[in-house]
């Protein structure tokens, strides 16, 4: 598996390229992976800083949010605390 920041690259490079439905389910899926990577690391204690912050990138409302690791209110929560929501 790529490394979350690399992989976090192509999703942002995804976002700005056009979205073709190809390009869409690819983000998700590495958002996923980025969102299991960065929140088992801040479960096991890892400083927020260390982490990949795939929730700046995900609307809490939509449907993708409810399909990653720590879910809405995860990133509600994140948002919250950077002061974004």
């Amino acid at each position: 598996m790529s490394s979350p920041t690399s992989a976090f690259s192509v999703a942002v490079s995804l976002l700005n390229t056009g979205q073709t439905p190809v390009a869409r389910l690819t983000m998700q899926r590495h958002l996923r992976a980025i969102a299991e990577l960065s929140f088992g690391a801040l479960e096991k204690g890892e400083p927020v800083s260390t982490v990949t912050p795939y929730w700046r990138m995900v609307d809490p409302a939509s449907l993708l949010a409810k399909r990653l690791t720590g879910g809405p209110t995860f990133i509600r929560e994140r948002l919250a605390a950077e002061g974004r929501e």
